[in-house]
């Protein structure tokens, strides 16, 4: 869970039934929505005005 109410989310389009959310203090989490569990938690990086998840 996000210390924080998470700013964005993203649903995979592959069909996974995942979703990534992301929160201030650049921590992304993968979800998998069948058993609502973090399956992945990332340091993501971000250059000012662009941050970039490129696939679930």
């Amino acid at each position: 869970m996000h210390p924080t109410t998470p700013l964005c989310t993203a649903t995979s389009e592959s069909g996974k039934k995942q979703v990534v959310t992301g929160a201030y203090g650049g921590i992304a989490r993968s979800w998998d929505m069948r058993s609502t569990a973090c399956i992945v938690t990332m340091k993501v990086f971000a250059v000012p005005q662009l941050t970039l998840v490129t696939s679930l």
